[in-house]
């Protein structure tokens, strides 16, 4: 998928192509359809994007980005693997917390670059 749709858009030949490979590797309908709306998610709008990363990080689009990051790595603190691990917590709530590690850096490098690029 992430091939498909590095143009932002997916194509027909394209997806025909991502159907006949997950009949292949006999990938349910239901779970192709579920991949396809998470890269469908994905190229919203950047503002419908940011709106969501500033959500995910609890940050307003009116604080600043000295304000943010310190919003940021305290969340990040948290879901750190060493404080996971450190509670003892389960492998499955380690693996959740570095998944949402994913989405704090991306929701916090996207707001970054978009402050720095409005400030200019």
């Amino acid at each position: 998928f992430a091939i498909a749709y590095a143009d932002e858009t997916l194509h027909h030949r394209e997806e025909k192509m991502l159907i006949r490979i997950s009949e292949i590797f006999n990938i349910t309908k239901e779970d192709y359809n579920r991949i396809k709306k998470i890269y469908d998610n994905k190229n919203n709008s950047p503002h419908q994007n940011l709106k969501k990363f500033y959500e995910l990080l609890n940050v307003s689009e009116n604080d600043s980005l000295e304000s943010i990051k310190k919003k940021y790595r305290d969340i990040i603190k948290e879901y750190h693997p060493d404080t996971i691990q450190g509670k003892g917590l389960p492998e499955e709530f380690i693996n959740f917390a570095n998944k949402k590690l994913v989405d704090f850096n991306e929701a916090y490098n996207e707001i970054k670059k978009h402050k720095e690029k409005t400030t200019l």
